[in-house]
């Protein structure tokens, strides 16, 4: 079989980017508050406070925006391999013991991510796919989780027939 990958969805995207653009508002806006600061109180008063302010959120935004367009997972015959933009995964179906799904609650928002189970008793989240009421809805969550799943079972079947 081939191989298949997930990634975030276009609204996941969409919503990524709208907050990287107010971030960057956010930044702008801190930056002509540091020009305003630094004409009234000089350079050395303002410069601290409105650089952290002004560079924390412009931080964050590029941030969000690596995060938005780096986070994949692809099954396989062998396994599963998960890369987000900070870690990487991959295991063997062998290796898997469950595959479930995991709820985050927050802010009013639920956030449904797959949740790999190793038999060692590790655990880590898929980047993708995820479904978020607020983040961007996945319609297709389920139908994906499950394309997840019967690769795992396949694989550990096949696994078990090896030598």
């Amino acid at each position: 079989m081939d191989e298949i990958v997930f990634r975030y969805t276009q609204a996941q995207r969409r919503s990524v980017r709208i907050s990287v653009a107010l971030l960057g508002l956010m930044s702008l806006a801190a930056a002509g508050l540091a020009c305003v600061s630094v004409a009234r109180d000089g350079v050395a008063e303002a410069l601290g406070t409105w650089a952290v302010l002004g560079l924390a959120p412009l931080f964050l935004g590029l941030l969000g925006a690596g995060m938005a367009s780096s986070g994949c997972t692809i099954v396989d015959d062998e396994g599963i391999r998960a890369r987000s933009m900070w870690r990487h995964w991959q295991c063997s179906w062998a290796e898997i013991g469950d595959i479930a799904v995991a709820q985050e609650h927050g802010r009013g928002n639920v956030i449904r991510r797959i949740r790999v189970t190793l038999v060692t008793g590790g655990k880590f989240k898929l980047p993708a796919p995820y479904d978020s009421a607020r983040l961007g809805a996945d319609p297709n969550f389920d139908l994906k989780l499950e394309q997840i799943c019967r690769r795992w079972r396949a694989g550990r079947k096949l696994g078990s027939k090896r030598p």
